[in-house]
């Protein structure tokens, strides 16, 4: 996993600032998988190579990549569990 200082791009996202800062602090995969359209095209990889600040410990990637699995075999509907805003 890599680690990403957004804090220059976070004006500038597509989606709203409120969007991108749902993902403050944490992994961007469940975001990701709720909302496709990042994988439309190149541009969003493209754009994060300048943001990388660092390497996620493998353990870290563990639990994030169990997550995941676990969102892909439970979920029939992608909103279910839609990230919420973490400010609240």
């Amino acid at each position: 996993g890599i680690v990403y200082d957004v804090t220059e791009f976070i004006h500038n996202h597509p989606g709203g600032s409120e969007r991108i800062l749902l993902a403050a602090g944490s992994a961007i995969e469940p975001y990701w998988h709720l909302y496709r359209q990042h994988f439309a095209t190149d541009l969003p990889m493209r754009l994060m190579e300048d943001l990388i600040i660092g390497k996620l410990d493998e353990k870290s990637q563990d639990e994030i990549d169990n997550q995941m699995e676990k969102i892909i075999e439970e979920n029939d509907d992608p909103y279910l569990n839609e990230p919420t805003d973490r400010s609240e």
